[in-house]
């Protein structure tokens, strides 16, 4: 029984590796993405809020329109909110909760084996010493 642990054990490791390789191709790519974004709407958002100081906070003539009414804040707001999203974008698509996920869904076909394959004594036996 000890052996077979391992095979299974062995078994989702190797499935594991090799379903969540082909994501750490796309790392490069996310690095470069990210960082290009972090450029583009660092850019962006540093000319919107240049405009929005020359407006609202120092501006040149004195101006009739209410601040209260005005959706100048809001997409402020939006463009930070923006900016915030590419900056944490993560760039390593490998999480703990795939590994779980993935662990699991290997380990789901191989339950009805272990169950009809193994005598009803030692699943028992098993059960018994993993809980206690």
């Amino acid at each position: 029984m000890a052996s077979f642990k391992f095979i299974i054990v062995g078994f989702v490791a190797l499935c594991v590796i090799v379903g969540i390789l082909p994501l750490i191709a796309l790392t490069p790519r996310l690095i470069r993405t990210r960082r290009m974004g972090v450029l583009e709407y660092g850019r962006l958002a540093n000319t919107y809020s240049a405009s929005f100081d020359r407006k609202w906070v120092h501006p040149v003539e004195s101006s009739t329109e209410s601040l209260l009414g005005t959706s100048d804040i809001q997409s402020l707001a939006d463009m930070g909110n923006s900016f915030t999203f590419v900056e944490e974008m993560k760039v390593f698509p490998i999480t703990r909760k795939l590994v779980f996920q993935m662990a699991a869904l290997t380990l789901l076909p191989i339950i009805p084996v272990i169950a009809f394959g193994t005598p009803m004594a030692e699943l028992v036996n098993a059960v018994l010493k993993t809980v206690l």
